[in-house]
């Protein structure tokens, strides 16, 4: 979790969420509150700018919250968490979703290739728009099927110790 929290987000010399990171610049402000668990253990943190009144309850509900035995369930304290935040300003928005971690090492499937300038031929349809962003320097990988992309996937967020995947897949 900690490694998404460094891709995900900027923070401050405390550790506060200050903006959300892309290889281009800060694109926005970081949500006021990140909560991640895991089957280890859960994380926290907090945008630079949340009050202490606000920041107090969300540790006290986050403390509580048991282990995770599984990951599709919401938190017990989501609600909580909610109404605490919505007693502060209104939620513009809640993003929910898994992550992921895989081995430092993975041997690719012989379908997958690395995408350059050299065999952008591979991008067509949907995919084309994507060329220009080939010289970007971030990794972009694609499936092969019948010698064209059929899913790519992008690193849209970046750490020094992890990448956040964006993935595409053509509509079959």
């Amino acid at each position: 979790m900690k490694m998404q929290v460094e891709a995900l987000f900027t923070t401050d010399a405390n550790g506060r969420l200050r903006g959300i990171n892309d290889p281009d610049g800060e694109i926005g402000p970081a949500p006021r509150f990140f909560f991640g668990h895991t089957k280890e253990g859960s994380i926290c943190r907090f945008r630079y700018d949340l009050p202490e009144n606000v920041v107090t309850p969300l540790k006290e509900v986050a403390a509580a919250e048991p282990l995770l035995m599984d990951s599709q369930k919401f938190p017990r304290g989501h609600s909580q968490f909610k109404d605490i935040l919505q007693s502060h300003a209104s939620i513009e928005r809640v993003w929910v979703g898994p992550a992921y971690r895989f081995p430092d090492r993975i041997e690719p499937p012989a379908n997958v290739v690395r995408l350059s300038c050299e065999n952008a031929g591979l991008l067509r349809g949907n995919f084309a728009k994507m060329v220009p962003e080939l010289d970007s320097g971030r990794p972009y990988l694609a499936v092969i099927e019948d010698s064209q992309a059929v899913s790519i996937y992008q690193s849209v967020r970046l750490s020094w110790r992890a990448h956040e995947a964006g993935v595409d897949t053509l509509e079959a």
